[in-house]
């Protein structure tokens, strides 16, 4: 199984969320971001659960999936400053 690592995502901060694509699958996970200070209290300043869109769907490419959206969703807190 092959690990992700950063230099295999690219991160686009836009107004309302993050874009983050895994390039070797390309793989997109958008997260959006929170506005409620109550859910950014509670969460943080993006959405836990991104929507994902797959490109070959079902194909990670010998990838595991979790470790890839963790990876993913760690890139776009940084994006945004938390």
């Amino acid at each position: 199984m092959n690990a992700p690592r950063k230099s295999d995502y690219d991160v686009e901060v836009i107004e309302a969320s993050v874009h983050v694509t895994f390039k070797p699958t390309d793989s997109h996970y958008t997260y959006l971001r929170l506005a409620d200070l109550a859910d950014v209290a509670r969460e943080g300043p993006l959405s836990r659960s991104p929507k994902v869109r797959h490109a070959n769907t079902g194909d990670m490419v010998g990838y595991d999936e979790r470790e890839v959206e963790a990876m993913a969703f760690s890139l776009a807190s940084a994006a945004v400053g938390h």
